[in-house]
């Protein structure tokens, strides 16, 4: 065994993972036409950067601090509100916006 083989660490799985997604989504970022239609515009590129952000963030820390875990509760209520908000709007669309004057 030489002393190069001893400090290599064991992460190349999870390594591969985030620079799959890392190379995805810099891929398909290239090609604007390409969209989901699921609840309004999605776009694949989107959905491939949420992946590369998870992957990266549990990739590259450890435990996650007592203040950051606050923040994303607060960020999902505030996302749970938003969005019920959202789906529970009440719109007429048969009478169009008329305009003033």
């Amino acid at each position: 065994m030489t002393a190069v083989s001893a400090v290599v660490p064991r992460t190349v799985s999870s390594t591969r993972v985030t620079a799959f997604f890392l190379l995805s989504t810099l891929f398909c970022v290239t090609f604007e036409k390409v969209h989901w239609n699921v609840a309004g515009s999605l776009g694949i590129a989107d959905v491939l950067t949420v992946l590369f952000l998870l992957a990266f963030a549990l990739t590259s820390r450890g435990v996650m601090p007592r203040t950051t875990a606050i923040l994303l509760a607060f960020f999902a209520a505030f996302l749970l509100i938003y969005l019920a908000g959202f789906f529970n709007l009440d719109l007429n669309q048969e009478t169009p916006i008329q305009p003033h004057g």
